[in-house]
């Protein structure tokens, strides 16, 4: 299944069986070392759909619901554990708790660009912060090439399971590739450009924290709560008044604490 589209759009691609699904996840692994991933569950903690996205603007979209033997024998997880290809996510800790738990899938080598904006906050001197995918694409001056229409984002609040229901409609499609298109090249591009790189290794640090965060859910949240008493002390004895500059209240505009989300959806 190909969703109609305009000369601008996206393609995306369907897989819903191993033969398929393995055909695109070997040519992906052949010839792309960068690429945008996210992953859907249900409110049991089962992936139902895995999306990947390219440079050149193609998403796969892989139906593990309909066959589990998509996500192994069709190659899906040698994607998302590959240390050769590096995964554009947002949010990575959900996902990253479920393959693990569920499935025994650890996923590797993932720039996160909620991690990412959170280590720009703290290089401004601000707390870490949870930011949308849609606000941060905002910030960015990043289009999406679909947006969720008034009638899926209804059904998304109101159903726990939107992504275990079978057929995968268009707006199922649509809505995933919104999801995956903004983070590579845009997003990732952007956001790699505003870190510094004396923060880079601080950026690979809270990346793996991101990916455990799930998985070991106390011990991070513990960390960050040390973390977060002491940036609050070295704030206080550095400036007791705190004002923030204009730069600042914009990077904290549509933001989060951390503490309010649990871990990323």
């Amino acid at each position: 299944m190909e969703v109609r589209q305009g000369p601008a759009t996206p393609k995306i691609h369907l897989l819903s069986s191993v033969k398929k699904a393995k055909q695109a996840t070997d040519a992906l692994l052949l010839s792309h070392r960068i690429v945008s991933a996210c992953c859907k569950s249900g409110h049991n903690g089962m992936i139902a759909v895995v999306a990947i996205g390219t440079l050149e603007g193609s998403v796969y979209v892989f139906d593990v619901k309909g066959d589990r033997g998509v996500l192994f024998d069709g190659g899906v997880s040698r994607i998302l554990q590959s240390l050769d290809v590096l995964k554009i996510m947002h949010g990575s800790s959900r996902a990253a708790a479920v393959l693990r738990h569920q499935h025994g899938v650890s996923i590797r080598n993932v720039f996160d660009t909620q991690v990412a904006y959170s280590v720009i906050l703290q290089s401004e001197g601000l707390p870490e912060r949870a930011v949308q995918l849609s606000a941060l694409c905002d910030k960015t001056s990043t289009s999406p090439d679909f947006v969720h229409s008034a009638a899926f984002k209804k059904l998304l609040r109101e159903d726990a399971d939107v992504w275990m229901r079978r057929p995968i409609t268009e707006d199922m499609l649509k809505a995933l590739a919104g999801d995956v298109t903004p983070l590579f090249p845009h997003l990732y591009s952007r956001l790699l450009q505003a870190i510094r790189p004396e923060h880079k290794t601080w950026l690979d640090r809270m990346t793996k924290e991101e990916l455990t965060s799930g998985v070991r859910p106390e011990a991070v949240r513990s960390a960050r709560v040390r973390r977060a008493r002491q940036e609050q002390k070295e704030a206080a004895r550095q400036s007791p008044v705190l004002r923030l500059s204009s730069r600042q209240r914009l990077l904290l505009a549509d933001t989060l604490p951390l503490c309010r989300l649990g871990y990323s959806q």
